[in-house]
């Protein structure tokens, strides 16, 4: 009978021990970046604390900041940088900028499907979509091993709580200038957009221009190795284009070359073409069909003088792979 109970008593307890073990577990995962649950953080949460109106917090790649209703991720940050040599300072003269990839917070299962892209200047601002709250980028430092930005959280879109500084902001943003805007880590997604006019000599000093955006005003015409033997094939209805390499094997040729122009542009972060060639190319002992493009990309040496370089890059024409980028080896010191 007593062997009877210790077993029962021991149930109990190992039972008692897994319930609490797994309330503890589920409690740890109710921490404030989860997405379907709220804070208490009116403005901005980042890392556990609160930002609100006038509050500056720094943030580094690949962060993560919410409000109530967005999620932001910091997808890339640039700026100038200086380096040392033989007792000379070098910097390069990069305007500082940061790309955000803003999302709705799931809340209560309500997830609309939305996400945008910003690019985000030094001292210009962006309103948040669903909470209105308005983040102007302050400054980038380069010159530490894992680059930051410094954002201000500078309060919601018509607050009139501090009226020297909101009054001065509010109106430098009534003031409104169209642009194209070529973004610096997808250049073929040149868009119009309008900023203020405090925000228009950063963008200028970044490659976009005023006014709207206007499409390749000449299409590059895609020359073809005359020593490819094309073959088109009809199969079920489909027609296939194979290629026949020098030792007599085919290859499928799937990517088209407007696809291949935009890998091209997204890969060398450039908006014009100057030569897209599609012939056959050995890399690794393995012969295959390739896109070879090539364009002009232009920057500042050392960052003071212009100059322009030449940069290509080979893709693979059945699987869209890039296969290789080619800079000239003094790239380095080019700010672009």
């Amino acid at each position: 009978m007593n062997k009877v109970i210790t077993i029962f008593m021991l149930v109990i307890l190992v039972f008692g021990i897994v319930f609490s073990l797994g309330f503890v577990l589920a409690e740890g995962n109710e921490s404030p970046g989860n997405e379907g649950e709220t804070t208490n953080c009116q403005m901005v949460e980042y890392e556990g604390n609160c930002y609100d109106s006038g509050d500056s917090f720094i943030v580094e790649q690949e962060d993560i900041f919410y409000t109530l209703k967005e999620i932001i991720e910091i997808t890339n940050i640039i700026g100038s940088f200086c380096v040392e040599e033989n007792g000379v300072t070098m910097c390069t003269n990069t305007a500082s900028n940061i790309d955000l990839t803003i999302n709705y917070r799931c809340v209560d299962n309500s997830c609309p499907n939305y996400e945008e892209q910003v690019t985000l200047l030094k001292s210009e601002q962006v309103k948040l979509e669903f909470t209105n709250i308005i983040l102007e980028l302050k400054s980038t430092n380069m010159n530490l091993e894992t680059p930051t930005a410094t954002l201000e959280v500078i309060g919601l879109s018509g607050d009139n709580d501090n009226e020297g500084k909101d009054d001065k902001n509010n109106e430098l943003m009534d003031e409104k200038i169209t642009i194209c805007h070529i973004p610096s880590r997808n250049p073929s997604n040149a868009h119009t957009i309008t900023v203020g006019a405090s925000a228009l000599r950063a963008h200028l000093a970044q490659g976009d221009y005023e006014g709207e955006c206007q499409g390749e005003e000449e299409e590059t015409e895609v020359k073809i190795d005359e020593e490819l033997e094309i073959e088109v094939e009809e199969e079920s209805g489909q027609s296939t284009i194979q290629i026949r390499l020098s030792n007599q094997e085919r290859k499928e040729l799937r990517i088209s070359s407007k696809e291949a122009k935009e890998i091209a542009r997204e890969r060398l972060r450039v908006q014009n073409l100057t030569r897209i060639e599609l012939k056959e190319s050995v890399h690794k002992n393995v012969p295959m069909v390739v896109y070879h493009i090539e364009s002009e990309k232009q920057g500042k040496f050392l960052g003071i003088f212009k100059m322009g370089m030449k940069v290509s890059t080979e893709i693979d024409a059945e699987s869209g792979e890039v296969i290789e980028t080619s800079k000239p080896w003094w790239a380095f010191l080019v700010a672009e």
